[in-house]
């Protein structure tokens, strides 16, 4: 059965309300709504300070101000109003939808919205440099690592990367690790040289790419050569709840490509297989091409493991039913009426109290009580049956009861 709880993310610091220590007043975060308080995303973020929140009004967005978007060492939250399905980021094909290079932590998040056509070298959709913000309730859709002239591009829905090289050359900057938290995105159709939806990347001296790839779902990407889905270079990204199916490319290695390597990647559904606790091998049953909904049925319910993520794209709770699903989306199953007595179960937010008896129902239509059953209009309430017919929290009523309770509203 499940139960919609007030779910809560655990792996994201409360933005909100802060106290200074010892300060007189308290000090409130700002929120600034975008097109209100400003005409475009990038100018948002500008006018805003540690512990803001920008708010991005439904739309598509377009044009300078809104791509190649940078927090500029901010920590701050960007998010849409409500949802990734109606608030896209449209870049054109030309840069990319945010691009992280100031050392950026896991209090600078990025959370729910659609980056289309994005075209860029490294990270159509997201390049992440350096550095470990929180990609949230996103959708990556048709964006392309590509070089100008179709030479090698890398992460055609996100690039992640860390050099210790520029640390050595500069090292009055900070920069490093690279560990962003990306959960409940969804990679589909996007393409590059290597790493159709995501390319990892660290030098392998002395530096550290680590995303945390928790509950995406991958799905027809596409590489020119090697990892549709994901391509991994001397890093290792920690990826659980997943899906990758679908995803294709030019030589070997459709899913997933490891060099020099060993990612922990943990009950996740991989198409072709993939060594690791609780990973499978089977038709996710999405709903349909373009919609990556998972449908009843779907070996991905219940076999995922609890990884700190407690909302699904959607802002449903995980786990519904009785344990954490594999994707984006946690399966929740539509309401239903099973006596098809007009009332759905109260089980799934209904009102028919036991929704296999077609004779127990709220607002009964009988005006009296007959005492029999079954009664093809239903009844009040039947005495003896031990049953709530009418819904109302009592069972066995007496008959008496309800002819009192029909004769006083004829009265």
């Amino acid at each position: 059965m499940k139960k919609h709880t007030c779910p809560a993310w655990a792996l994201i610091p409360a933005l909100g309300l802060s106290m200074v220590a010892m300060a007189p007043r308290a000090v409130l975060s700002a929120v600034i709504d975008v097109p209100g308080d400003q005409p475009t995303i990038q100018a948002g973020i500008n006018a805003a300070s540690n512990g803001d929140t920008v708010v991005v009004a439904d739309g598509i967005y377009t044009g300078g101000g809104n791509k190649n978007l940078n927090f500029n060492g901010k920590a701050i939250t960007v998010r849409s109003s409500q949802g990734p399905l109606n608030c896209i980021i449209d870049c054109e094909n030309d840069g990319n939808g945010f691009f992280f290079e100031n050392g950026e932590e896991g209090d600078s998040v990025v959370d729910g919205f659609t980056i289309i056509n994005g075209r860029a070298t490294y990270g159509g959709g997201i390049y992440i440099e350096e550095c470990s913000p929180t990609i949230l309730n996103c959708i990556l859709l048709n964006n392309k690592g590509e070089r100008p002239g179709g030479v090698d591009g890398y992460g055609g829905g996100i690039y992640c990367y860390d050099d210790v090289l520029v640390d050595v050359v500069i090292p009055w900057i900070e920069h490093g690790p690279c560990k962003p938290t990306i959960a409940n995105c969804i990679f589909a159709e996007n393409s590059a040289d290597y790493g159709g939806g995501i390319y990892n990347y660290s030098d392998g001296f002395l530096s550290t790419t680590e995303p945390a790839v928790i509950n995406c779902t991958f799905a027809g990407n596409h590489s020119d050569l090697e990892g549709g889905g994901m391509y991994n270079w001397q890093s290792e990204p920690t990826v659980k709840n997943s899906i990758f199916w679908g995803d294709t490319c030019g030589t070997f290695y459709p899913e997933i490509r490891n060099i020099s390597c060993s990612p922990f990647i943990t009950y996740c559904d991989i198409q072709g297989g993939y060594s690791g606790t609780g990973n499978i091998d089977a038709d996710p049953l999405f709903v349909d091409e373009g919609d990556y909904h998972i449908t009843l049925g779907s070996p991905c319910i219940d076999v995922g493991t609890d990884a700190g993520v407690y909302e699904d794209m959607d802002g449903d709770a995980r786990p519904l039913l009785d344990g954490f699903d594999m994707g984006a989306d946690e399966y929740s199953e539509p309401c239903w009426d099973g006596d098809f007595d007009g009332y759905a179960d109260v089980e799934c937010g209904g009102d028919d109290c036991a929704d296999l008896n077609p004779h127990v129902f709220p607002t009964n239509p009988n005006p009296y009580c007959d005492c029999e059953e079954p009664h093809p209009q239903g009844t009040e309430e039947i005495p003896g049956d031990g049953l709530d017919n009418d819904c109302d929290g009592k069972a066995d009523e007496s008959c008496f009861i309800a002819i009192a309770a029909v004769a006083a509203q004829r009265n």
